[in-house]
């Protein structure tokens, strides 16, 4: 009897403990499907944001789907989401362009060999049936802002019948032409005569640089992303990848702000905060020529430079900076900008402006092809840099340009540079994730002459591989320093790295921005996570932004006006780090103000310790919506304030 009882509780025991067994299990497995439906639910909430009405998921961008592949069994550390070319909500904001037709007569005159010709016949019969002469000035860069005019020629018109050969000795890059009413200024390159003598060299077997002697021509275009080259000029993308065998730098992170944000580190492989103080109206101000610019390296190699912009009103070096005191470059052509300025227009008579850049560009390389190697740096910035549409006017003369310099031979000893500065700014598009992106990737592309293909392999190799690697603009200043063999001792190395790199050596796959000098601000490979815009944390990150912006703009208050809160319209912050018990965390935010609706974008670093938050903006602030002239009234005596200043009534 009692071991029937022991056996009947050992039995109850054995199935207590397996319905027990299976409980837990069962609870667990519901635990686990309620943890992972909440964590759905929680992503979709965390990680959505809106802008303007568009709603992208970050679970969109995760990082499994960024691209960055490699030849190599190595990891990329640095992935930018992969970003399609032509998502469906952002579509409906590119369109096309109708091209546009110059009218006008340019053609009654020609110039080569420093003569000009007018053909009278076309003047009489077109333009002025009534006069008795031409008259022809060359104008001299006086300083950037100025330009003065000598050697006027007069030449009356004896047979009408007749072209005049009017025999002008231009010794100058620009002139202007005057017959009756018709008026023309007129850009073109008269060749330094002590520049056409070509260089004596030691004739070396082997030559330690592979570039020897390479020129490098440098065509850029403002407000250019990536993937905007690809969508608006897609037969010159397909032209320089698959015919002119073109690297384009996949990878390629902004690490500024704006044009000059470019150029400054590209030029001389710093940021403009670790050079001489050359901004406008500030204490101890000096001119750009402090600055110690890549060309001038070329001009001791013995190379003949030339440097382009279109509009000398947003100049790089001109806009907050104060330009340069002497020419820069041997063929420098803001005097003519300055000359011919027209507004809006992307005409000049007959000529559209993109064609007269490029001619100009073409012009300096081949009139010094047989004497010297060539550093051009030419840069357009009309055609790109209010519209999203309107760079793909360019396309068929941009064609014309790179086919006619490749197939003719003129790139047989040239590396040629396409590249953009940034991607879009503001408007529509920058408001969207995938347009903050974009600014933050602009289009870089490298083409390598056939000599240093044929001779130098490596160098190819290597620059294929970096394609797909974190690339910056102070390493574009390290490839072009590599080519002249140019050591700069001066350039940062943070925690014993360089920053800047040669693109024609390896660049490692475990880069990150840090290494490579990017700030948060500017990272396109960070992870974030989306924050409650109206929450905690985003309103008081938003309260300091907007304070600090109010103290920028406070010395100016009685031009500015203060500045308040209307709407934060997204936030999103980087995984928290811990160092020796302190808490740092980054949360980037956009903030819309009032009066005026700005659109600002700024990362703020906070330090958590104690319970007390410190915070600071760790870069620059973007402002992501135009401000046209709601700022002018600092135009002139603050650059600077241009995209915080919205102007009282009365100081505009």
């Amino acid at each position: 009897m009692a071991y029937n009882v022991l056996q009947s509780t050992h039995v109850n025991r054995r199935r207590l403990k397996n319905v027990t067994r299976g409980l837990c299990i069962a609870i667990v497995f519901l635990l686990g499907v309620l943890v992972y439906i909440q964590y759905l639910i929680g992503l979709n909430i965390r990680t959505n944001v809106i802008t303007k009405g568009v709603v992208y998921s970050f679970e969109e961008w995760k990082r499994d789907d960024m691209v960055a592949p490699t030849t190599e069994l190595e990891t990329v550390v640095c992935k930018q989401p992969h970003l399609e070319l032509n998502r469906p909500e952002i579509a409906h904001w590119f369109h096309d362009i109708n091209r546009f037709t110059c009218t006008g007569r340019d053609d009654v005159f020609t110039i080569q060999d420093g003569v000009v010709t007018v053909d009278m016949v076309k003047v009489h019969k077109h333009i002025a049936p009534e006069f008795d002469k031409c008259q022809l000035w060359s104008f001299h860069r006086i300083d950037d802002e100025e330009a003065v005019f000598k050697n006027k020629v007069e030449e009356r018109v004896v047979d009408t019948s007749d072209s005049v050969r009017l025999n002008f000795n231009v010794t100058t890059d620009f002139f202007r032409v005057k017959c009756g009413e018709f008026e023309r200024y007129v850009s073109h390159i008269y060749p330094n005569p002590n520049l056409l003598v070509p260089q004596s060299r030691p004739v070396l077997k082997m030559s330690p640089n592979p570039f020897q002697d390479v020129s490098v021509l440098m065509l850029g275009f403002d407000s250019t992303s990536c993937l905007n080259f690809m969508r608006k000029l897609p037969k010159v993308y397909d032209y320089l990848t698959k015919e002119m065998g073109a690297v384009v730098l996949r990878g390629y992170n902004i690490v500024g702000d704006a044009t000059a944000g470019a150029f400054i580190p590209i030029l001389t492989g710093h940021t403009e905060a670790e050079l001489p103080n050359v901004k406008r109206n500030t204490k101890n101000s000096q001119f750009v020529d402090a600055y110690p610019l890549i060309w001038k390296q070329y001009k001791k190699k013995g190379y003949a430079t030339q440097f382009a912009e279109d509009m000398p009103g947003f100049a790089a070096f001109n806009l907050r900076l104060n330009g340069f005191k002497e020419q820069p470059t041997d063929h420098y052509m803001r005097p003519f900008w300055h000359k011919i300025d027209e507004g809006p227009t992307f005409c000049y008579g007959s000529v559209p402006k993109h064609v007269m850049m490029f001619d100009y560009l073409k012009e300096f390389h081949l009139a010094y092809e047989s004497s010297r190697p060539r550093f051009g740096f030419t840069f357009l910035t009309q055609i790109s840099h209010d519209d999203l549409n309107i760079i793909e006017l360019v396309q068929q003369d941009l064609l014309n340009l790179l086919s006619g310099l490749y197939e003719e031979g003129h790139l047989n000893n040239t590396i040629m540079v396409v590249f953009s500065d940034h991607g879009p700014r503001y408007g529509n598009m920058r408001e969207t994730l995938q347009g903050k992106i974009e600014e933050r990737l602009p289009f870089m592309s490298i083409v390598l002459p056939d000599s240093i293909k044929r001779n130098h392999p490596k160098v190819l190799k290597t620059l294929q591989q970096n394609s797909d690697r974190l690339t910056t603009p102070f390493d574009m200043y390290a490839t072009l320093a590599d080519v002249i063999g140019h050591k700069d001792p001066h350039l940062p190395a943070p925690n014993g790295l360089p920053r800047a790199i040669s693109l024609f050596t390896k660049i490692p796959a475990n880069r990150t921005c840090q290494d490579a000098g990017i700030e948060t601000h500017w990272c396109a490979c960070l992870q974030w996570k989306s924050i409650p815009p109206e929450g905690s944390v985003a309103t008081k990150v938003a309260k300091f932004l907007v304070a600090h912006i109010n103290a920028l703009i406070k010395p100016y208050m009685s031009l500015c006006h203060q500045l308040s809160i209307v709407n934060v319209t997204h936030a999103e912050a980087a995984e928290p780090d811990n160092q020796n018990g302190i808490t740092y965390r980054d949360v980037q935010i956009t903030v819309e103000t009032t009066p005026g609706l700005a659109l600002f974008e700024a990362t703020v670093h906070i330090t958590e310790k104690l319970g007390n938050d410190s915070m600071t903006v760790t870069s620059d602030i973007s402002r992501i919506n135009k401000y046209g002239h709601q700022s002018d009234c600092v135009l002139n005596t603050n650059p600077e304030l241009r995209k915080y200043c919205y102007c009282r009534e009365d100081k505009n």
